[in-house]
């Protein structure tokens, strides 16, 4: 039979150990997952005010990603590493807070056959007007790379629209995106990337 010694001492392991297991437990359940990156984007390229010739390009849609929903129909927004129309869509954002504004900097892919990207970068603010400045790219295997540093966006597209920490959704123009060899179109695309980063991450 045991000792009272020892029976006092193995009272007193299982009234150590019990609290130290549900220590660990409850620090294991407050861990904070970080929420996917998603997006909805519907983007075009077109002449526009440049002539046939110097677009080379006639008006179509450029990518697509998720949709925007209509009247009687949810929006539906597509997480970084999820399957879309036969490729895979890369997110990649970060909405972090800067004097009176948000620095965007935000881009998606989509892989496989008639896949490309979209990338948008610049700072927004709150009000609602014009947002100057916006650096937008366009980039696909079958139609290259087009860019400008000065396109401007907007929120009027919904009434929710806007930017905040770790979320932007806008719409932006790009009259003049050009690419080597002297050709210019517009580009358009309405964009809402939310789960972005908000935080400078630390060194």
């Amino acid at each position: 039979m045991p000792s009272t010694f020892a029976r006092t001492a193995q009272k007193l392991v299982l009234a150590v150990s019990v609290p130290a297991a549900a220590l660990v437990l409850g620090s294991a359940c407050s861990e904070t997952v970080p929420a996917i990156p998603r997006v909805i984007l519907d983007s075009q390229i077109r002449p526009g005010s440049n002539t046939q010739a110097a677009c080379q390009i006639s008006s179509q849609d450029w990518l697509q990603i998720g949709n925007f929903g209509g009247v009687g129909t949810a929006p539906r927004p597509v997480d970084d590493g999820a399957e879309e129309s036969g490729g895979r869509v890369s997110v990649s954002c970060a909405v972090l807070a800067e004097g009176d504004g948000f620095r965007v900097s935000a881009s998606t892919t989509l892989s496989g056959a008639g896949g490309g990207t979209v990338t948008v970068s610049g700072l927004f603010t709150t009000a609602r007007q014009p947002q100057q400045n916006v650096t937008v790219v366009f980039n696909r295997s079958d139609f290259g790379r087009f860019e400008q540093k000065d396109c401007v966006a907007t929120y009027d597209v919904n009434e929710n629209a806007g930017v905040a920490s770790g979320r932007v959704w806008a719409k932006v123009v790009c009259p003049k995106a050009s690419r080597e060899g002297g050709r210019a179109c517009e580009t358009e695309a309405q964009f809402r990337f939310e789960n972005c980063e908000q935080a400078v991450k630390a060194e």
